[in-house]
């Protein structure tokens, strides 16, 4: 289930529930199927923390605030991939890319 809008998710927060999709992270990018949904959950409930929307700026907000806990450069760039390259190209092409990691 996809939410229409960051306060559709901030209500469901509020309530101790979030909703993930296996939509966006079935891919071989995750050794194991749950690290997509975990991921997603963590970025979600970032998004909710800095009070961000789904737009390019909301996006880089949440992966700002990722990143300040992630513990290396590469996980950094693994989260700016995931969320903000992401984020951008779904913005930009209309659909969810491929998932890929990039190390800019």
């Amino acid at each position: 289930m996809r939410y229409e809008n960051a306060e559709e998710m901030f209500a469901d927060i509020k309530q101790w529930q979030l909703w993930v999709s296996a939509e966006s992270y079935d891919s071989a990018v995750y050794p194991n199927p749950i690290y997509g949904f975990i991921f997603q959950g963590m970025h979600d409930y970032g998004h909710y923390l800095t009070n961000s929307d789904f737009s390019l700026d909301g996006e880089i907000a949440a992966y700002n605030f990722a990143a300040k806990r992630a513990p290396s450069l590469n996980i950094q760039k693994i989260l700016y991939s995931e969320i903000v390259l992401r984020s951008a190209a779904y913005i930009y092409l209309g659909h969810t890319a491929a998932p890929k990691i990039v190390f800019p």
